[in-house]
């Protein structure tokens, strides 16, 4: 995909060979794979970016205006609350992170930007299903903490929605907690959620606190990127989250 850019918009067979150094038969197949999956298409004698390439740039473009948002008020709240603090979005039946600011503790939780977990044992999961659409995956256990039963998931929905902020306390992982709040774009709709991520022995007798520092977090995000107009609409988040799910499915079937 790197062979393409500003100055080659179309690419033939013999081009991509003599570039990465393979058979020209070896290029065809490439070609091919990639046009199977609407990478690339073919124009005439040559080949240009596909749909997928401009599904998933529109994703990025996305993500990188909510990450523009929320950088300085991430790293804002993970001062107040020396805890790590954290953006994500939905991407299928999955949270997928964009940006995070660490803690100030050397007990502090890893890296999350660029992963993913389920919707089911996140609290940004938790709230991206509890003011968005349902989530109809499996609830798999990862502790004993995580809720498996469907009512009682509707009944954590319905807490998420009346507090306006979720809690998740040892459910992914024992010893994890997490406070997440929604991101509103300017029509009402949850395009994103905030959260405050650390060891639960730290969040125990502050989980209310951690909430509305969170609430309060995701509305000056939701200022700026309006202001800026930094915040996506929550159409052109979901679509781009959908593509790339669909994307990958159609690519594990062709496998």
């Amino acid at each position: 995909m790197s062979s393409f850019g500003a100055d080659r918009s179309a690419l033939r067979v013999s081009e991509l060979a003599d570039e990465i150094g393979v058979h020209k038969s070896t290029a065809s197949r490439i070609l091919a794979t990639l046009e199977r999956r609407r990478f690339v298409r073919r124009d005439g004698e040559s080949f240009v970016p596909g749909s997928e390439i401009v599904r998933i740039a529109r994703l990025a473009s996305a993500e990188e205006l909510l990450a523009a948002a929320a950088g300085p008020v991430l790293e804002s709240l993970a001062r107040e609350t020396g805890e790590a603090a954290l953006i994500g979005v939905r991407r299928g039946d999955e949270a997928y992170f964009i940006h995070q600011a660490p803690g100030d503790h050397i007990l502090s939780v890893a890296d999350w930007s660029g992963r993913s977990t389920p919707l089911h044992v996140s609290s940004l999961g938790k709230v991206l299903v509890a003011f968005g659409s349902r989530y109809t995956g499996p609830l798999t256990r990862y502790t004993p903490r995580t809720i498996t039963d469907p009512a009682e998931w509707e009944r954590e929905l319905r807490r998420v929605r009346a507090r306006g902020y979720a809690v998740l306390r040892d459910e992914l992982e024992a010893g994890l907690s997490a406070v997440a709040a929604p991101v509103f774009d300017d029509m009402g709709a949850c395009v994103a959620a905030i959260a405050v991520s650390g060891p639960t022995f730290r969040f125990a007798g502050s989980l209310q606190e951690l909430g509305e520092r969170c609430k309060v977090a995701a509305s000056e995000i939701a200022f700026r990127g309006a202001k800026r107009g930094l915040l996506p609409a929550e159409e052109e988040v979901r679509e781009g989250a959908r593509d790339v799910v669909h994307s990958g499915a159609a690519a594990r079937r062709s496998t």
